[in-house]
């Protein structure tokens, strides 16, 4: 027996049910919760850390001319740095509460420091003579803050987590 006449004998047996109405939909649905969020932050430190290797590479040509005001590779790493910390700042803000003000207070007065010791290097950057070293530091000292802003609002969301978790507990 051949294919074909196989298949015609066992015609009345396929399955040529549609599924229920809003099936697609359904299924279409779960695939979209089951999306994992995407982290900023992530993104954040990539750009970061392109934008570093940049300024490393573009420090041959700064060396030669120490002389001269900071380059303009490290003016755009500042705005970058100083963007990524403003946008941290308002995430930071938008989640403060009563309950978290005191981590969130903590966590700014560490920030605080950091733009105290910052601003010390901005002055020793105008009287030193190896500005490379001192462009290093300040670099690190943006990244220390972008970090503390990073594990605040990790803090603050696992708090959040805690809490919902806890009161989903206490009302079941």
């Amino acid at each position: 027996m051949n294919l074909e006449q196989k298949i015609t004998q066992l015609q009345d047996q396929f399955d040529f049910k549609e599924p229920n109405i809003g099936h697609f939909n359904r299924f279409e649905k779960r695939l979209q919760n089951k999306q994992p969020k995407k982290r900023k932050w992530k993104r954040y430190s990539l750009i970061a850390s392109v934008v570093l290797l940049l300024l490393v590479i573009g420090w041959n040509t700064f060396s030669k001319n120490e002389n001269t005001s900071v380059v303009p590779e490290f003016q755009q790493s500042q705005m970058y740095f100083a963007t990524v910390i403003k946008e941290e700042l308002k995430k930071v803000e938008s989640q403060k509460t009563s309950d978290n003000r005191q981590i969130i207070n903590d966590a700014l007065l560490q920030m605080d420091n950091l733009e105290k010791e910052f601003k010390k290097l901005q002055k020793d950057l105008k009287t030193t003579q190896n500005k490379k070293a001192i462009i290093y530091a300040m670099l690190d000292n943006y990244q220390q803050r972008i970090k503390i802003l990073q594990n605040l609002l990790s803090t603050l969301e696992n708090y959040k987590q805690l809490k919902k978790h806890t009161y989903e507990v206490q009302n079941s």
